[in-house]
């Protein structure tokens, strides 16, 4: 009995591959970033404003930040001291607990099922 393979389809979904894998980890990233804001700790405020997604549409590479300017003439640079602790304050982590808690991996899976099956 001769296999018959769909050429066509396989060239589409081998197109559609980066874009999928993109869009997959683009949300995980935002879905950390969402957390993580969730996550930290706040007294005024700025250092949540400063939790943000970096990265180019298209690479399939995300970083989730905190810290920098987070608004007029204001700047954050405690975000790892946050995150990590120092000599004289404990550690409140928020970046970590929120990249373990997303699985960007089943993210992507979800965005190459759906290339597979056509939608």
């Amino acid at each position: 009995m001769p296999v018959k393979l769909n050429v066509d389809r396989l060239r589409r979904i081998r197109a559609g591959a980066p874009a999928a894998v993109d869009r997959g980890v683009a949300r995980g990233a935002e879905y950390i970033r969402d957390l993580a804001t969730q996550l930290a700790p706040e007294d005024e405020g700025d250092l949540k404003s400063t939790v943000r997604v970096e990265g180019q549409e298209g690479s399939g590479q995300r970083t989730v930040r905190a810290g920098g300017v987070s608004g007029p003439n204001k700047f954050v640079d405690y975000a790892e001291h946050v995150e990590y602790g120092t000599a004289d304050s404990p550690a409140q982590p928020f970046m970590t607990p929120a990249a373990k808690a997303i699985n960007v991996a089943k993210e992507v899976r979800d965005e190459l099922r759906k290339l597979v099956r056509g939608r």
